[in-house]
């Protein structure tokens, strides 16, 4: 009778000894070290940002804020570009935003402007008189040179002094004659974008203080009238009011400013 083997089946010939089992344990061995072998896995982390081990995470910055004196120069650099293309809407709007910070930095480069072709048309006019048409700034000899420094100062000073007085006499004006009461920093407003007209006219004047001096000196004359109109607009476009009223209250002042600015 055959025999077969207890364990795959096969035919055993002989009385010989199947070698199925030899096998078995190799086989088993091999599965095993598959089946517990380490697959590397790609790490993705570091490619998507994500923090490593040991390492701080990264900080976000925020956005620095712009400082206050940022945002009063931008505002003033505006005020002036949008009052070349409309002197009495622009005016008028920034009078009624009160918005005298921005105004504030308009009216300290007037004053600036003013104070330096004031200044050179004096020490122009001193320097021809003496036949030195060479200097520019009028400043050739010692004398024009402390005449010229002379006037700036002065100057700086009766200007700052002409525009706080024309601002103190319209807020009572308007408050005595109206019988309302017109805020004082919307009158400071107003005066200070006003006076764009005065800084453009003295840039020009100063270029023709180095040929015409007294010509020069003219056109800052005249150019008082140009500012007053737009102030009397800027304020009476504010102030709510009988129209006649504040037309007095206005007008008598700008007349006590002008004369003053003769005198002086």
């Amino acid at each position: 009778m055959a025999k077969f083997c207890s364990y795959c089946g096969s035919e055993l010939q002989g009385g010989q000894d199947c070698s199925c089992q030899e096998a078995a344990p190799a086989t088993e061995d091999v599965s095993e070290q598959v089946g517990t072998q380490d697959i590397p896995v790609k790490d993705d982390s570091a490619s998507q940002g994500a923090p490593v081990e040991g390492e701080a995470a990264p900080q976000q910055v925020a956005p620095k804020k712009p400082s206050n004196f940022s945002k009063y120069l931008d505002a003033a650099l505006n005020t002036f570009k949008a009052f070349v293309k409309k002197p009495v809407s622009t005016t008028v709007k920034s009078t009624e935003k009160e918005a005298w910070q921005s105004g504030l930095m308009l009216l300290v480069v007037n004053i600036l402007v003013v104070a330096i072709t004031s200044a050179t048309i004096t020490a122009r006019i001193y320097a021809m008189g003496l036949g030195s048409l060479a200097s520019i700034f009028g400043v050739k000899s010692t004398g024009g040179f402390v005449l010229w420094i002379t006037t700036f100062f002065s100057a700086l000073l009766i200007k700052t002094l002409l525009y706080a007085m024309l601002a103190g006499l319209v807020y009572l004006g308007i408050k005595i004659v109206t019988k309302k009461e017109l805020g004082f920093l919307k009158i400071v407003t107003a005066l200070s974008v006003a006076t764009i007209s005065l800084t453009l006219i003295g840039l020009v004047s100063f270029i023709i203080a180095i040929a015409a001096p007294s010509f020069a000196n003219r056109i800052m004359g005249a150019a008082n009238l140009i500012f007053m109109i737009l102030f009397y607009l800027g304020v009476n476009a504010a102030v709510d009011a009988d129209t006649d009223k504040s037309f007095y209250a206005i007008a008598v002042s700008l007349f006590v400013y002008g004369l003053t600015t003769i005198i002086f």
